[in-house]
Formats: structure tokens, sequence, C-alpha cells
């Protein structure tokens, strides 16, 4: 690729993320490529790869910062998939934080009903 950004985020929660890559990747023009693997990098560890341009995180631990990084491949010859230079990772992070979460040990409100006394002033 000549060049990779960085993802877009689609959609957050407290627990999950959704990522696209469609529209990341920007293939040299003057040579026939295509995408033939996209790599999701979660904090710098992998956790997804193939031919997919989204990513959906889960269980994802609320109010925490995490960083994705895009690698996209595109292999010519069988030396540049022994080697990984076919390979091109993003020049910048997508960094979010996940929202905060709901307590899950509170109970609800309830309501009581309170007589309420009418007082007059003559």
């Amino acid at each position: 690729p000549l060049v990779v950004k960085k993802p877009d985020l689609i959609k957050l929660d407290s627990k999950s993320a959704f990522i696209d890559a469609s529209k990341c990747v920007i293939l040299r023009s003057n040579l026939t490529q295509k995408v033939t693997e996209h790599r999701f990098y979660l904090n710098n560890s992998l956790v997804s790869k193939g031919k997919e341009t989204y990513l959906n995180l889960q269980n994802l631990k609320p109010f925490t910062i995490y960083c994705i990084q895009l690698e996209a491949c595109t292999f010519l010859t069988y030396q540049e998939i022994l080697s990984n230079k076919g390979c091109l990772s993003s020049y910048s992070d997508l960094c979010f934080q996940t929202n905060q979460s709901s307590p899950e040990d509170l109970k609800p409100l309830t309501f009581v009903n309170v007589p309420v006394n009418e007082y007059y002033l003559n």
C-alpha cells in the first residue's frame, strides 16, 4: 500500500466498539494491487486478521482507553510474503475511551406516597 490511515470509530459504548477500515488504505496507482489482509492490533496485540475491513470489539472495560492500529497487506511476490514487506501499518493509532457504565449493584429507586398537609394562612 501507499498509505494506511487510522481506522474510523463508528460506534462506542461502555463495553464495546465498532471499528471500520474500509476507507483507510490507499494503493499505489502504478501497480495492480489489492489488499489481501487487514490486521487489527488492540494496544499492540494482534486481535484480528483477514479480509474483513471492520472490527467489532466486545467485553471491553468501561471508562478505559484503548488504541487500535491497522496494518494492510498487499502481497505481490512470494519473497514479499516471506519478508512481510507487502504490509504497511497506519501512520497513527485510533485511540478512544469507553463510556462509563451504570452501576450494576444498585437497586432502582422506589417512590413512596407521602401525605401532604395543607396549611392556610389568614
